[in-house]
């Protein structure tokens, strides 16, 4: 099965100028805090084109990828890479890699206890942001 992949993205028009912000959140076997943390991230009052989540799987050995394959036909912001160099600069850079957004903000994968408000506000103004790792 295929996650979240750059093309299918951009025939749902989400185009690299459309997205300002990406919030990444860099995983290991955190699939227990998945859900609800995309969740989070996806009731946002910022329209679902101006952002884009990626979660980064770092070789998590749990439900990690299925939790995530499980919300992408309902988060259509919602993008899945998994990383398999094992830390988390490797995963925040994978992340980085892949991100669209003009910004972009590494979250913790218990982002619902971290974020609360709107991520536009946020976000740094910065090019690249890191977060905190739980």
């Amino acid at each position: 099965m295929s996650y979240g992949t750059l093309t299918a993205r951009r025939e749902k028009g989400y185009e690299m100028s459309a997205i300002s912000i990406s919030a990444i959140i860099c995983t290991y076997n955190g699939g227990r805090y998945l859900k609800r943390a995309i969740e989070s991230l996806a009731s946002q009052s910022l329209s679902r084109k101006d952002y884009e989540i990626i979660v980064v799987d770092n070789c998590s050995t749990d439900s990690t990828k299925e939790i995530v394959g499980s919300l992408l036909n309902n988060v259509e912001n919602l993008r899945y890479c998994y990383e398999p160099e094992i830390g988390l600069s490797h995963a925040r850079n994978r992340g980085i890699q892949e991100s669209m957004g003009g910004e972009t903000e590494a979250l913790p994968q218990t982002v619902e206890r971290w974020l609360e408000g709107d991520l536009q506000s946020r976000c740094c103004r910065s090019s690249h942001c890191a977060g905190f790792e739980d």
